[in-house]
């Protein structure tokens, strides 16, 4: 590829050698040539100016292209999204869910378990710790 920089040189150039021959180069006028070497310089700074906007825009799609093939973030719909906004969108839906962990007594438990109540006691306190920790967490617990 031609570097437009060069081009542009000589554009500019062979115009200043004809105004000053006052003929015509390769049936170009002057103004023609100076009008080409203006459309090309300004061309090359639009060029430069969208290099940066493409440096962006792949720095965007490397940190984005995963969230589109991962089926985990179908709920949040991550399309276009920067992983960021998509994974602080999907801890807001998981801390938004209500973990349904009834509350047993001990007498259900040892009728459903068929085990001794010390068992179903067991069970109770590690059902109840359970419960209490969640709570703390922010997660919200129901019953059935």
């Amino acid at each position: 590829m031609t570097d437009i920089t060069n081009l542009v040189k000589n554009l500019r150039h062979w115009a200043k050698m004809a105004s000053l021959t006052s003929e015509q180069v390769s049936c170009l006028s002057v103004q023609q040539l100076e009008t080409i070497a203006n459309e090309l310089d300004s061309a090359h700074q639009l060029i430069a100016e969208l290099e940066s906007f493409r440096t962006a825009y792949m720095e965007w799609s490397d940190k984005t292209d995963w969230m589109q093939g991962d089926k985990r973030f179908d709920v949040v719909r991550p399309l276009g999204k920067h992983r960021v906004d998509v994974l602080r969108e999907y801890i807001k839906l998981l801390e938004s869910r209500t973990v349904k962990l009834p509350k047993r007594s001990v007498g259900e438990v040892m009728h459903m378990s068929g085990f001794s109540r010390d068992y179903a006691e067991g069970w109770c306190s590690g059902n109840d710790n359970a419960i209490h920790v969640m709570r703390v967490a922010g997660i919200k617990v129901e019953g059935e």
